[in-house]
């Protein structure tokens, strides 16, 4: 993302030549489209990293969904151990394969969890490294936009250049 950003700067640099002069081989017209257009560019890359990041937090969204649905599950089957517990030692030895089986699916289901947890680690830390790498490019992201803070006013006045009828070059 951060290169991309260093393009839009470049981009933005490019289009902010000087402003051309009666006579001069580019128009006042020519430089107002090539300012639009570079404007156009940028926004366009500005929207598809908005959408990138918005689909990242969905995804994350959706993680926490699953684990919220899986810890759900896990304390349904200990809601039921303990049920049976109460019951005393009878209750137990009268649901033995029951209580073992539902024993051993919170066993599995708790490992199947510290695998998932093991994961989520890694992503965090990636994330971290990411969310740096996201510091950076909403630095550079301020920059594009006081550039094309300049571009707009450059735009503007090249209008006003070509609304003068005798600096309007063809």
């Amino acid at each position: 993302m951060a290169k991309d950003k260093s393009q839009n700067i470049d981009l933005l640099r490019q289009s902010l030549g000087p402003i051309p002069s009666p006579g001069s081989a580019q128009t006042p017209a020519g430089y107002l489209t090539q300012a639009v257009t570079t404007i156009q560019n940028i926004l366009r890359q500005e929207q598809f990293t908005s959408e990138q990041e918005l689909q990242s937090s969905l995804t994350q969204s959706s993680t926490k969904v699953s684990q919220s649905q899986r810890l759900d599950q896990m304390l349904t089957l200990a809601n039921q151990l303990v049920q049976t517990a109460q019951g005393g030692a009878d209750a137990v030895r009268q649901n033995l394969p029951h209580f073992q089986q539902t024993l051993q699916q919170l066993k599995t289901q708790i490992a199947d969890e510290e695998t998932q947890i093991g994961t989520q680690v890694s992503q965090a830390l990636q994330q971290a490294v990411s969310s740096l790498a996201q510091a950076h490019a909403a630095m550079v992201q301020g920059q594009s936009f006081r550039d094309l803070s300049r571009l707009v006013a450059e735009a503007e006045h090249l209008v006003g250049q070509i609304q003068k009828p005798t600096d309007v070059v063809s």
